[in-house]
């Protein structure tokens, strides 16, 4: 948009606006997004492993982060695919991705705990100990994931409602 008078012109919308506040939201955060990153992963690492060497998870923990950090590369590159550009609300999306992860990872090792913990599976191949505990498991982070569809679902629909009925109240004060 322009605003003009005889000796200027003002542009007080440019192209490069929208560029310069991105990049300012989006690497302001890394260096928290970084920590939070070491924090979890030592946190995870603590609340799974006994503080034996026999039941230290460290690998368990490694490829619980590392499969959040790929959800979150396919997230971004399925916001590629539909043209969505990388802007200030994906910032949160690591945060929100390791919450969710996590969650599904406490839940997958308390299923393996009740497995191994009862004397009938003891005796029983290691392929059907993990099917028990993905059986297990995989109904309850389905009921999990659901409900967090749910809230995100209420949570976009609820900012939008909020706006639309703050953009009316201004314009009825207008009148």
């Amino acid at each position: 948009m322009k605003g003009s008078d005889s000796n200027y012109s003002l542009y007080y919308e440019a192209g490069r606006s929208f560029g310069d506040i991105s990049q300012d939201s989006i690497f302001h955060d890394a260096e928290k997004l970084a920590v939070g990153i070491i924090l979890m992963s030592l946190y995870v690492q603590v609340v799974l492993s006994r503080f034996n060497w026999v039941e230290w998870r460290f690998w368990l923990t490694s490829v619980s982060l590392f499969s959040i950090g790929g959800a979150f590369v396919v997230a971004i590159g399925l916001c590629s695919l539909f043209s969505v550009p990388y802007g200030p609300v994906h910032t949160s999306l690591p945060f929100m991705l390791m919450g969710l992860g996590v969650d599904d990872t406490f839940v997958m090792m308390a299923a393996w705990d009740e497995v191994a913990s009862r004397q009938v599976n003891l005796k029983k191949p290691l392929v059907e100990r993990v099917a028990l505990t993905l059986s297990h498991a995989g109904a309850a982070i389905s009921v999990t994931s659901l409900t967090d569809v749910v809230a995100f679902v209420i949570g976009a629909s609820t900012v939008s409602s909020i706006s639309i009925v703050m953009t009316i109240k201004k314009n009825l004060e207008l009148m």
